[in-house]
C-alpha cells in the first residue's frame, strides 16, 4: 500500500500480518473504531476466517534453548485435544504437537516436544487465540 507522504507497508504470511494491518487502520471499520484506531481503509475481512493448518508447519531455530512444555505452565495437559476442540482441524496423529504465545517479555516463545532449540509453531493462529493464549 503507498500512501501520498511515499509510506508503505509490507504484509506477508498468515502470521502476525492481520494484527499488523488492523494496527495500520486497514479492517473492519467497526472492530477498528471500537479498539480507538483511526480506520485508513475499511477491509471488513482482515483478520477473519484463519484457521490452524497442521500440515503446514514452520520450523525455527532459536538461540537459545527453550522450554520442552511451556503449555503445562498455562495448565494445559491435554494438548491434542485441547488443540482439536479449538480449532476446525482434523484429528493428527503427529506426537510432536507445537504451540507459539505470546508474552509482554517476549515477542514470540516456541514449545516443541522433540527439538529443545527449535519449534513448530503452526497451532495458535486464530481459534487458540481466541481461547485464550493472548489477545493482539
Amino acid at each position: 500500500m503507498v500512501r501520498e507522504k511515499g509510506e508503505m507497508m509490507l504484509s506477508a504470511g498468515a502470521i502476525g500480518s492481520p494484527q499488523l494491518l488492523l494496527l495500520s487502520g486497514i479492517g473492519p471499520r467497526s472492530y477498528l473504531s471500537s479498539m480507538g484506531i483511526p480506520v485508513a481503509y475499511h477491509l471488513p475481512y482482515v483478520g477473519q476466517y484463519l484457521y490452524d493448518n497442521p500440515r503446514n508447519g514452520i520450523s525455527i531455530v532459536t538461540p537459545t534453548p527453550l522450554e520442552h512444555s511451556l503449555i503445562q505452565v498455562v495448565g494445559i495437559s491435554e494438548v491434542g485435544a485441547y488443540l482439536e476442540a479449538a480449532s476446525t482441524v482434523i484429528p493428527f496423529a503427529s506426537p510432536a504437537q507445537g504451540v507459539f504465545i505470546r508474552t509482554p517479555s517476549s515477542p514470540l516463545i516456541i514449545s516443541h516436544s522433540g527439538h529443545p532449540y527449535g519449534g513448530n509453531c503452526w497451532a495458535a493462529l486464530n481459534r487458540v487465540t481466541k481461547a485464550g493464549f493472548h489477545r493482539c
